[in-house]
């Protein structure tokens, strides 16, 4: 709110001067989702109908419009619509379910999907957006704002068939269909384009393009499959007189990217809060590029153009400032993150040249570790159960599948050598970096990589588990042990971490996963290939049930709806799926531990067998959730799995393990670099 104006002609034009990046007597302010639906007289007018009917209805979305601004003296009025009237207008099957939002009875997932769709034509479609758009323009004496979804976000529902918190199936669709994808994207944007051009012809004074789920896409992705989409819509506004806001949740590595789009000015929310705040973005001109490339503010900032009256005596610099429309907490797919203390200051530290450091960046990579030999197989079984000698049968037992390996313990090379390869591989493009090893349960462990990165003077520092999928009880422990080492250090001893959680849906990681299959395939008797099914595993888990009857992992609850580790193998597997056309897929788990809870399945044994009984002739495993060579690998896959297949009279074949193949070392700087730039320095 504004507080006390008298000046209601300044009010009457200052969100649009600003926007100009003209000066502003103070801040405008305005509430994206200042329509409303959180006051209880809202709740009255809209009594048992759902938002979709009150949009129908040009009297009832005004009186909507309006009744926020009875309470707030506010510098603009947003119309009172929602992002999913044009789709419905299309030809989708939208329904407003309480609790649950916006639901799509069938979802995109074909050409023949898409081709339900026609292109939106406003006066015929939605008349009644334009009508109360119409009749608002006679009631307001400020701005009025119209807004629309943007494509990828429109999309995003229409192939999900609702919220999501993954976005697995409009990953799937946008990798493995881009020709589905690219139709769809077209359809959107000249609906979108069409949309907000008619509501400035109905007479509103500025329009928004809101892109919530944006950043569920890393940058690589955005420029190819979101960005081309979105300038059509927004390049396709520049010949009208008014202001284009281009909003989206969670971008912050995707500014400098949307600063391409085409819209006059962004707006922020959920952006990385380390060092991307006012002080980073509220730096130089109107629009031009800040530091390290990122989009400048909307008006002038520190240092420039005018200060608020009662500062020295000057003007407020022009800035729109909108209170974001950010998802519930509870809505987006990434695990919590732990927060550290920000730099420090009596820690070691690197000079710095202008604004960049010379200390190189520390990549801490984290495995689950290995025996060193027979000899060290009981200090190994005893770390893994928290210090807990195992029972002597139990020993033996794992003595025996080593021996039945050659007592082969790879593990510590491959990752030493994953280390190194990564290494080189960050330093062959832009950075300094140097990668250091930790192990969970073998030396080198996590806090001794960690020791060395403070001797070495690292100050900013990442986190990489070399395991795909997130779970509270994998990754989340490495984390844990990451920021115990780095507390009893004390806090001015550095460096300062981020985390790598999760690249199960990495392209080139997909890729990779991708060619190995069909190796595998390709290995199999030319009689057997037809008949083969691809099974894609990773370590299971102990489980849990929940009251409803549903499953999640024994000691996370860190998940909302569904596991998010089942839901990424699941992801995983989908993927490389339509990467390759596969049609007969499953997924299974492995290595499960010997205790008394319920463990993730079904096993790998069991899923041979069910598709042996199915009629198929073949199978080929894929380990998705490991990227090494290791007693899972050779003994669980390769001794005991292919002796069930052959029982069950099918041939077996398994994928190449990731390694130090050069396109997943890629994949991996790839992750890296995509993290820094969503992640800046604290």
């Amino acid at each position: 709110m504004n507080g006390q104006d008298t000046h209601t002609s300044d009010q009457a034009d200052r969100f649009l001067r600003a926007c100009r990046g003209d000066p502003v007597d103070r801040t405008p302010v305005w509430f994206m989702r200042q329509s409303g639906r959180y006051l209880p007289e809202y709740r009255e007018l809209r009594g048992d109908r759902d938002v979709l009917e009150m949009c129908r209805n040009p009297e009832l979305a005004v009186e909507a419009t309006l009744l926020p601004l009875q309470r707030m003296d506010v510098d603009a009025a947003i119309l009172f619509s929602d992002i999913m009237v044009p789709l419905a207008a299309m030809g989708a099957e939208v329904t407003i379910h309480p609790g649950l939002g916006p639901v799509v009875g069938q979802p995109i997932g074909s050409e023949t999907d898409v081709r339900r769709l026609r292109i939106l034509e406003p006066s015929a479609d939605v008349p009644f957006t334009l009508e109360a758009i119409r009749m608002l323009r006679k009631e307001l004496t400020i701005p009025l704002i119209g807004f629309a979804g943007a494509p990828f976000t429109l999309a995003s529902y229409l192939i999900e068939g609702g919220s999501s918190r993954t976005f697995v199936r409009t990953k799937a669709l946008m990798h493995g269909r881009p020709e589905v994808w690219a139709e769809l994207m077209a359809t959107l944007a000249a609906s979108v384009r069409a949309f907000l051009r008619a509501q400035v012809e109905a007479g509103v004074q500025a329009v928004q393009l809101f892109d919530s789920w944006v950043g569920a896409v890393d940058p690589d992705d955005y420029a190819r499959f979101v960005l081309p989409a979105t300038r059509h819509v927004l390049e396709g506004l520049s010949g009208l007189d008014v202001p284009r806001v281009h909003f989206g949740v969670g971008t912050g590595a995707l500014l400098p990217l949307m600063r391409d789009a085409g819209a006059g000015r962004r707006g922020l929310a959920d952006a990385p809060g380390r060092g991307l705040g006012a002080d980073r973005l509220r730096r130089g001109n109107p629009g031009e590029s800040g530091p390290g490339g990122l989009p400048g503010p909307v008006g002038g900032g520190r240092g420039q153009g005018h200060a608020r009256p009662g500062q020295g005596g000057r003007q407020a610099g022009a800035r729109v400032q909108p209170r974001p429309r950010g998802p519930p907490a509870d809505t987006r797919g990434d695990p919590p993150t732990p927060r550290r203390p920000g730099p420090r200051t009596n820690g070691p530290r690197r000079r710095r040249i202008g604004r960049r450091m010379t200390a190189p960046i520390g990549v801490l990579a984290m495995a689950y570790g290995t025996a060193d030999g027979p000899e060290d197989v009981e200090r190994y079984y005893t770390d893994i159960r928290g210090g807990r000698p195992p029972s002597p049968e139990h020993l033996e037992e794992l003595k025996a599948r080593y021996a039945a390996i050659g007592n082969r313990f790879p593990l510590l090379d491959i990752t030493r050598a994953q280390a190194a390869a990564l290494e080189r591989e960050l330093n062959g493009g832009q950075g300094s970096f140097r990668v250091y090893l930790g192990m969970k349960h073998s030396p080198p462990f996590i806090a001794d990589g960690v020791a060395r990165m403070r001797r070495d003077g690292i100050e900013r520092a990442v986190g990489l588990v070399l395991a795909p999928h997130w779970s509270g009880m994998s990754v989340e422990t490495y984390v844990e042990r990451v920021e115990k080492a780095l507390a009893e250090a004390g806090a001015a001893e550095g460096p300062s971490f981020s985390y790598v959680r999760q690249w199960y849906d990495e392209p080139g990681f997909i890729d990779l996963l991708a060619a190995g299959v069909e190796a595998a395939l390709g290995r199999l008797d030319d009689a057997r290939r037809p008949g083969a099914a691809v099974i894609f595993s990773a370590h299971s888990l102990p489980t849990r049930s929940l009251p409803d009857g549903s499953l999640r992992c024994k000691l996370c609850d860190l998940c909302g709806p569904s596991c998010r580790y089942v839901d990424q193998l699941r992801a995983t597997a989908d993927f490389v799926a339509d990467r390759l056309g596969l049609v007969s897929y499953a997924i299974g788990w492995q290595s499960a531990g010997r205790t008394p809870d319920p463990w993730w399945g079904p096993p790998v044994e069991e899923v041979i067998m069910e598709l042996a009984a199915a009629g198929h002739t073949a199978v080929v495993v894929c380990s998705a959730g490991f990227v090494a060579d290791h007693l899972e690998i050779l003994y669980d896959l390769d001794i005991e799995a292919r002796a069930v297949a052959e029982e069950a009279g099918v041939a077996f074949a398994r994928t190449e393990m990731p390694g130090t193949h050069p396109r997943f070392i890629a994949a991996l700087a790839r992750v890296i670099r995509n993290h820094l730039r969503a992640t800046p320095p604290r």
